[in-house]
């Protein structure tokens, strides 16, 4: 119907464990996409299914929202990963939306946040790894450098944006390893 659903996930843990959680809740969403379902309802719908399967010390945190371009509005919910971060008119806010990862409580319920957007706005999903990146002094690249890059870079494209921070986390961190992976979307409104 023309509008575009955003997903980001992260799994606890990592190997053969964390791969079959990432693989159940993306295939949880993929198969209820079509039925429309709210952000709300989406996440409380994976967090039933994925609870119901427990594996020890497994969770997993999603963010799902759902843009309207006839309205330009967006509709979002999340299960613990960091705040969205908006640019709106050259002013960055995170939005305040928390959740409990799903497939910790089954009976867990999620928050949604409907909010109008404007030409111009940029919309920042991300995991945990991106702003808790570190570098040789053990500092984390952290949400207000994340917001100043944004901000600094909000009026070019979505790709130079996701450039821009991807390569100012690179420069932080140097030749640190990273210790978790990173992922990030940008939306810019037109």
């Amino acid at each position: 119907d023309g509008r575009l659903a955003f997903v980001v996930g992260d799994v606890a843990g990592k190997g053969a464990p964390a791969g079959l959680y990432a693989g159940l809740a993306s295939g949880i969403i993929r198969t209820r996409a079509r039925r429309k379902y709210p952000p709300g309802q989406m996440l409380e719908l994976v967090n039933k299914t994925i609870a119901s399967r427990p594996i020890e010390s497994q969770y997993c945190a999603l963010m799902y929202a759902i843009y309207d371009p006839q309205t330009r509005r967006i509709c979002l919910a999340n299960s613990g990963l960091p705040y969205p971060l908006l640019i709106h008119g050259n002013s960055p806010r995170f939005l305040e939306l928390a959740g409990i990862p799903v497939g910790l409580f089954p009976d867990s319920q999620y928050q949604e946040l409907d909010l109008p957007l404007e030409s111009g706005d940029v919309l920042v999903f991300y995991s945990d790894g991106l702003v808790e990146a570190r570098d040789a002094s053990n500092e984390d690249f952290g949400l207000k450098r994340l917001s100043s890059i944004v901000n600094a870079n909000s009026g070019k494209t979505a790709e130079e944006i996701v450039n821009a921070v991807n390569s100012e986390v690179e420069d932080f961190v140097g030749r640190i390893p990273f210790h978790d992976d990173r992922t990030l979307i940008v939306a810019r409104i037109r």
